[in-house]
């Protein structure tokens, strides 16, 4: 009798050991999967990680949402990668950031996770202009969470009222955001908003100004050319447009989110900002519901060009489960969810074919960024190693003239004069 005892003791205690060795074997193939992106990029992400956890159930996924504005993270991006830290797994950036992330050697290259059959047949499928933006020195860093292009954004309702076109240049531009908001006489109305706290995106704005006006930031040599006639016209159209009236004063503060919220009140005539805003006017209780279109923006002689911008994602090259995050970057980057993102939060999708999904097509707005494609113009990333540098220089002195802290030609001449030190002393 306790022999049996002993004998069924120890086959107890021999499954028990079994089954916990199983367990921690189990236990030992769950990986994380932790993304931190911009606050725009986090839409639907949420939805697309309970998804690929019940296809994946040992690849957890959580979500570190971040400011989207690229001035607001890039310190916690610098303090997380200089400590070597491993935590965030796949990372989210603006396309002016992508190259000093990769030189800096903070991001594992897709061809080190991809298979060939990836590589031939599925990146072939991702907007191709996005790939060359996240292709550094030869080596692919990352793949498109969506694209994104600067857009005007405009009040049907007003136009319509007071039967003006749709304006196509600068000059008309101002003459209808004057008329219309002497008409209305409201003094919680603007007539036209951008970005232009010192922030990435007063530099995107200008860029779409400047490119239009002949205007550059750099040559093609990668010498600094800020200081030119081109861009001092803008710069005192700018500050013209703030003394009119055209623009509020406020614009020195605001960011793309300050713009959609103020437009979105039905407190401005035009905007300029980047599609993620259309997602809330499409809303049927938005005050701004049925009055709101999108086109190219306006140039000094007609139709003018779209700043390019978006969100590419790319693995930590410090963290652990790099597999489980690949894994999980091109489920998120699949045509199925570039798709909802188009349809539910107006991103762009990353994958062209997504276009003409006939649900996608169906969006008017889809439509206006398609046709806008042919008219992106990029940020100057690919001429200088400095760009980031060169950026803040150009949003400082930007942000100090519509803030009437300078004069038009001396924010001009001092962003140039810092450009050319910044690029003497990198040299």
């Amino acid at each position: 009798m306790v022999r049996r005892m002993l004998l069924c003791l120890m086959i107890l205690l021999a499954a028990s050991s079994f089954a916990f060795a199983a367990g921690q074997q189990e236990k030992a193939k769950e990986a994380k999967v932790v993304i931190m992106v911009g606050s725009h990029g986090t839409y639907l992400i949420d939805k697309t990680a309970e998804a690929f956890h019940a296809e994946n159930p040992n690849i957890a996924v959580e979500i570190v949402p971040i400011s989207s504005v690229p001035q607001e993270y890039w310190q916690t991006y610098v303090t997380m990668f200089t400590a070597r830290d491993g935590s965030a797994s796949i990372v989210g950036w603006y396309p002016t950031q992508i190259y000093h992330m990769a030189r800096a050697g903070w991001l594992t290259p897709i061809e080190d996770l991809a298979d060939s059959a990836f590589m031939r047949n599925e990146l072939p499928k991702y907007d191709q202009t996005a790939i060359e933006i996240n292709t550094i020195e030869g080596k692919l860093y990352g793949l498109p969470l969506y694209p994104d292009a600067l857009m005007l954004y405009y009040r049907t309702d007003l136009l319509a009222k007071y039967g003006m076109p749709v304006p196509t240049t600068w000059a008309e531009l101002e003459r209808e955001s004057l008329a219309i908001l002497k008409s209305e006489a409201d003094s919680t109305l603007s007539g036209y908003i951008w970005q232009a706290r010192k922030i990435e995106g007063i530099t995107a704005n200008f860029r779409q100004f400047e490119s239009g006006n002949g205007g550059q930031i750099l040559d093609d040599s990668g010498k600094a050319a800020f200081n030119s006639p081109q861009n001092l016209e803008i710069a005192r159209m700018w500050k013209d447009w703030l003394d009119k009236g055209v623009a509020p004063k406020t614009i020195a503060d605001h960011n793309p989110n300050d713009d959609r919220i103020q437009f979105g009140n039905g407190d401005a005539v035009f905007m300029n900002n980047w599609p993620f805003a259309m997602a809330t006017y499409l809303k049927e209780d938005s005050p701004v519901y049925g009055k709101v279109a999108i086109t190219r923006p306006t140039g000094k002689g007609g139709v003018g060009r779209c700043t390019l911008g978006g969100v590419g994602l790319g693995i930590n090259n410090y963290a652990e489960d790099k597999e489980a995050a690949f894994a999980f970057l091109k489920y998120v980057t699949n045509d199925y969810w570039n798709k909802q993102r188009a349809l539910r939060a107006s991103l762009l999708p990353g994958r062209p074919a997504v276009y003409e999904d006939p649900e996608v097509a169906s969006n008017p707005a889809f439509k206006q960024f398609a046709k806008a494609a042919p008219y992106l113009i990029a940020l100057p990333t690919h001429k200088t190693p400095y760009y980031l540098k060169i950026s803040d220089a150009i949003q400082l002195h930007l942000n100090r003239m519509v803030s009437y802290q300078e004069t038009p030609e001396v924010a001009i001449r001092s962003a140039n004069e810092e450009i050319v030190k910044i690029i003497a002393e990198g040299e």
